[in-house]
């Protein structure tokens, strides 16, 4: 009877274990699953993986950023006065007709204020568009910088020589270190291209960057040393002649830093205030891709590698490039025009006063939904 009983107890006690290990393993088995399901799902979205480097790249091997200045002093005011003709509408005194086209075309680059001029103060737009011909006139009336005392490198150097003219959202703008028109564009408008000297592209590429072998003697220019001394140094000069507060409340200047070979994107600036010293320090993000890449579809890689991707107006592929060109073919789709710092592919208008509402709503639109306007350009 005693062993019967031991017999019996040691048989539940069996049965409990296979209970409690069934459960067990059941659980790893699930855990395991779900685990090896998600890796592959990840795996599948993004088979790229972003690591940190275990090196430091040396500065001498990335080209020192462009450098573009807008002033906020936009008109030259011997050939247009915005701020009297401002004040004249304002009050709804008589304008002429050729006042009225000069300040339709300066309210693209100047301070809007808020104001519906048409509403507002009855300020009629005749021209539905501009043409080329008006269009040369006006940039002519575009105020230009003053620049002095440029170095590189702490060696003071011909500022002509450093800086190349550039037309943005801002107006008449001037850029160091950067690509010429001819390597950024495929077929670069006319009145883009300013009659100035150019920096050629030498013994650097985009994809390959500089060879291992050269020297200093390279564009897009780059720098061996860290410090305000190793950099691009400019002084900017303003007359009391061409601070206009109708055009804009704060004056000064506009300065963004970008890519080479990139447009500059204005939204994306700091300000240079009057009479004041501004110091930059920049640190560089470097992001190179192994060749083993190049095996996925760029679909599961979510980039597109050298070759892979032509665009219309620019002839190198970056991010950069495509939200610019791809916001470009958008305005003209919606507006029926493009602004006139914009490189276009086509046939097209220049945007007026009476487009500038559509150019703004057609940029909103872009950055807010970007999915969507990339299918609808591409």
């Amino acid at each position: 009877m005693l062993l019967w009983n031991t017999s019996l107890q040691l048989l539940k006690k069996h049965f409990h274990f296979r209970i409690w290990w069934l459960f067990v393993i059941t659980i790893a088995i699930t855990g395991s699953g779900i685990l090896i399901y998600n890796t592959y799902v990840k795996w599948v979205k993004a088979p790229v993986i972003v690591t940190f480097a275990t090196t430091e790249t040396p500065i001498w091997k990335i080209p020192f950023p462009a450098v573009t200045i807008c002033p906020e002093m936009k008109v030259q005011k011997s050939v247009f006065n915005y701020s009297q003709v401002f004040s004249r509408i304002i009050h709804q005194d008589i304008i002429t007709e050729e006042e009225s086209k000069y300040f339709s075309f300066f309210q693209m680059v100047c301070e809007d204020w808020g104001i519906d001029w048409e509403e507002f103060v009855g300020f009629n737009v005749t021209e539905e568009w501009i043409n080329s011909t008006a269009l040369d006139t006006y940039l002519d009336a575009l105020d230009t910088m003053i620049t002095k005392d440029c170095k590189w490198m702490g060696k003071e150097q011909d500022c002509d020589n450093l800086l190349t003219t550039v037309y943005t959202a801002e107006g008449l703008c001037q850029t160091f270190n950067g690509l010429m028109f001819d390597e950024i564009y495929r077929e670069p408008e006319e009145h883009l291209k300013k009659k100035e000297k150019q920096h050629e592209t030498k013994k650097w590429s985009l994809e390959d960057g500089y060879p291992s072998s050269s020297d200093l003697d390279t564009y897009p220019l780059r720098t061996i040393l860290s410090g305000s001394k190793a950099g691009f140094q400019v002084d900017l000069y303003v007359t009391d002649e061409q601070i206009d507060y109708g055009c804009g409340e704060l004056q000064g200047y506009k300065v963004t830093l970008h890519h080479p070979g990139e447009e500059p994107d204005m939204d994306k600036h700091f300000r240079v205030p009057l009479d004041e010293a501004v110091f930059v320090a920049v640190k560089p993000r470097m992001i190179t891709t192994a060749d083993e890449i190049g095996a996925y579809e760029p679909e599961k890689r979510q980039c597109y590698l050298p070759g892979e991707k032509t665009l219309q107006t620019f002839k190198s592929y970056t991010q950069q490039n495509c939200m610019t060109e791809c916001l470009t073919n958008y305005t003209n789709k919606i507006c029926g025009c493009v602004g006139f710092y914009m490189a276009y592919y086509g046939e097209s208008h220049f945007c007026n006063l009476k487009s500038k509402a559509c150019m703004e709503n057609a940029r909103c639109k872009i950055f807010s939904n970007l999915n969507l306007f990339l299918i609808d350009t591409m």
